[in-house]
């Protein structure tokens, strides 16, 4: 899974996921980081109670971007166009210098990746790896 594979080793803070759907990345990020807090959002109902239910992790129905990220160290996000622009100009702005981010198949407009990686499907789709400094 390319996403396991960019995470970064040491995160000091929360993990929060934006746009957490079905959860599949929740054990990914359970794994990863055992002994920190996962934040998930989704605002669609039934896959939000889908991940609650099985993975057993609350799942905000709000909009993330209203959200408090003060406490982030890495944000995991997987958007549409639309709505990783807004994320870039909205939310980067406000995360604490050093937390990580990471993206699926979109970047981030302007920004430059720590990393890159392809996943291993049809697509070779990529994954970003970024740093706020």
């Amino acid at each position: 899974m390319a996403i396991r594979d960019i995470l970064p080793d040491n995160v000091s803070g929360h993990v929060m996921e934006l746009g957490c759907g079905w959860g599949h990345l929740i054990p990914t990020l359970r794994e990863k980081y055992p002994d920190k807090q996962i934040k998930a959002w989704e605002r669609s109902p039934i896959p939000a109670i889908y991940t609650q239910v099985v993975y057993g992790i609350e799942v905000k129905r709000k909009d993330f971007f209203a959200a408090d990220f003060s406490n982030a160290e890495l944000v995991v996000c997987y958007l549409f166009p639309g709505a990783m622009r807004r994320f870039a100009t909205e939310i980067i702005p406000e995360l604490p210098k050093g937390c990580w981010v990471v993206t699926h198949t979109f970047s981030l407009s302007g920004r430059e990746p720590v990393q890159v990686i392809k996943a291993d499907d049809l697509y070779k789709t990529p994954v970003y790896l970024y740093r706020v400094q």
